[in-house]
């Protein structure tokens, strides 16, 4: 029972990472609108290029993700950045996931710049937190 969760965590963490790199794609690929539409299309060229950005640090995070927790199961020693590491990674899944119903909703772009906002100074603080007591597992910054 002690490995089926590390274990299940890697899984999950492999799904994720394809799932995202289905995103990117997604993301990347150019908009095409339909030449006889009169109406007129709100350029979204930086939410789009937004998006990407956070989904490829998300990528990394994945695969950071998947490195730690196979190095926790195969080692003796204990990691106290794992959690910093899962922390951090839940937070830009959540993030993004927000972003993303907010662009697909077609709310003003002001509000879908918020869940960015978010997410780099929920996870600055939590490094900060971090990195004055590494080595205290119940350290403040690693809750949200």
């Amino acid at each position: 029972m002690a490995l089926a969760i590390p274990i299940s965590y890697i899984v999950c963490c492999s799904i994720g990472l394809i799932l995202s790199g289905g995103l990117i794609r997604r993301d990347a690929k150019p908009y095409r609108t339909n030449e006889t539409d009169g109406v007129l299309r709100v350029d979204r060229r930086w939410e789009k290029a937004m998006a990407v950005v956070f989904d490829g640090a998300q990528v990394a995070l994945l695969v950071n993700d998947i490195t730690a927790v196979s190095m926790a199961i195969i080692s003796t020693n204990r990691f106290n950045w794992v959690n910093l590491s899962i922390t951090c990674t839940l937070q830009l899944i959540v993030g993004t996931n927000l972003a993303r119903q907010l662009r697909a909703l077609s709310i003003d772009r002001a509000f879908t710049y918020l869940p960015y906002v978010a997410i780099i100074l929920l996870t600055a603080r939590d490094v900060v937190f971090y990195l004055e007591d590494p080595l205290t597992l119940d350290s403040p910054g690693l809750l949200i």
